[in-house]
């Protein structure tokens, strides 16, 4: 079931990006998205990534990317009830926006015929408006789409691996 009658949206997006070899052993990609919603809302959404190769197997990156998610239809509009649940969207949302921030350190080794890669990468997240799912209040299992104000969250990732090359040598 909808609220508010029969919804409709529409976006359309292009998206952009370049590289550009600094110097020898720096490269720069930036990249812009542009993004249209039928509601008018535009939004120019950048990134970044820079390489730095220390040597010929051994490599830093960096990346920062803005992100933008436009609350869906169905956390608008939808009205859902069945015996445990009872979900209503909410017309009222805003969307969420987001910067994202990781840095990564690339590192190859041969070992006779073994490739073995190690890449550890951090990353820093931080969204703006972020859209949660909430019961309204405690006493009614009625919930509703809400934005709360600032979302963190921050980690690490280790890869490893190994390969042998060519299966047929």
């Amino acid at each position: 079931k909808r609220t508010g009658g029969k919804q409709t949206e529409f976006n359309a997006a292009a998206y952009g990006t370049a590289e550009w070899q600094a110097m020898e052993k720096l490269r720069i990609m930036p990249g812009l998205r542009f993004n249209y919603f039928s509601n008018e809302t535009i939004r120019l959404i950048p990134a970044l990534s820079v390489r730095y190769d220390i040597t010929e197997k051994f490599f830093v990156r960096s990346n920062y990317s803005m992100g933008f998610r436009q609350p869906s239809l169905k956390e608008k509009f939808m009205d859902f009830q069945d015996v445990n649940h009872h979900i209503r969207g909410n017309e009222n949302l805003l969307p969420e926006t987001s910067h994202n921030y990781t840095l990564s350190v690339n590192a190859e080794m041969q070992n006779g015929k073994f490739l073995i890669t190690a890449a550890p990468q951090f990353y820093f997240t931080s969204i703006s408006d972020m859209i949660m799912l909430a019961q309204v209040n405690e006493n009614s299992n009625l919930n509703s789409y809400i934005n709360i104000g600032k979302y963190q969250t921050q980690g690490a990732v280790l890869s490893l691996s190994a390969s042998t090359g060519k299966l047929n040598e």
